[in-house]
C-alpha cells in the first residue's frame, strides 16, 4: 500500500485485509524506505503481480491451478504502475490481469479508467479465478456492497436505523455527481 492510502476512508485494501486471513499490508513509498520484499517472492508459492500492463497474462477459468502468492499494489494508477518497476525483487515475477468484466461498483472515488476497479474488487475477482471458486468472489462482492453502502450512508449522515432512505439519497447523489463520476449501468 502506498503510504498516502493508509488513512483514506475510501481505501479498500484495508477491508480486503480484514476479510482475508492470509493477507498482509506492507506500506511503501516513504522517503528512505528500506523494506525487504524478498520474502514475498522467495517462497513455496509462485508470486503473481496484479497489474494490467502489456506483459500481463489474463486470468480466466483456464488459468492453471497452483499455489500462488498474489501481490496487489494499492494506490493510484500512477503509483501502482511504478511499484513493480521500483522493487528489484518484483522485476522477474509474472504479471497477471483481470479480463474485462462488469464495471466497478465503487462510488467512493472517481475512476480515471473505465475498466478500473477498486483494490478490493480486483482482489475478489482475482481470487475467484485463482481459486477456481466463483462463490468466493460472490461472497466477497456481497461484503463489498455493504462496505460501499455503509460508507455512503456515513457520508450522507444517514444513521443505520434510517437505511430506508438510502436508495433515494443515492439516486440524488448520482444525479448530482453525474458530471463528476462515471456511473456504472449495473447499479
Amino acid at each position: 500500500m502506498h503510504h498516502r492510502e493508509k488513512w483514506l476512508t475510501s481505501n479498500t485494501a484495508h477491508f480486503a485485509n480484514l476479510c482475508l486471513k492470509d493477507s498482509q499490508i506492507i506500506q511503501r513509498g516513504m522517503i528512505g524506505d528500506t523494506t525487504d520484499f524478498s520474502g514475498l517472492v522467495d517462497g513455496e508459492r509462485e508470486a503473481l503481480f496484479l497489474f494490467p500492463d502489456e506483459s500481463a497474462v489474463e486470468l480466466d477459468e483456464n488459468f492453471p491451478m497452483g499455489n500462488y502468492h498474489l501481490i496487489v499494489p494499492d494506490g493510484t494508477w500512477r503509483q501502482a504502475k511504478k511499484f513493480k518497476r521500483r522493487i528489484p525483487e518484483f522485476k522477474e515475477i509474472r504479471t497477471v490481469k483481470i479480463p474485462a468484466g462488469r464495471p466497478s461498483r465503487y462510488l467512493l472515488r472517481r475512476q480515471g479508467n473505465e475498466e478500473g476497479l477498486s483494490t478490493y474488487e480486483a482482489i475478489a475477482r482475482d481470487l475467484g479465478y485463482l481459486e477456481h471458486d466463483s462463490q468466493l468472489e460472490a461472497k466477497l462482492d456481497d461484503i463489498f456492497k455493504v462496505i460501499v453502502k455503509r460508507t455512503m450512508m456515513s457520508r450522507f449522515g444517514l444513521p443505520k436505523d434510517r437505511e430506508d432512505l438510502y436508495s433515494e439519497l443515492l439516486e440524488q447523489y448520482l444525479i448530482d455527481s453525474s458530471s463528476k463520476i462515471k456511473v456504472p449501468s449495473t447499479l
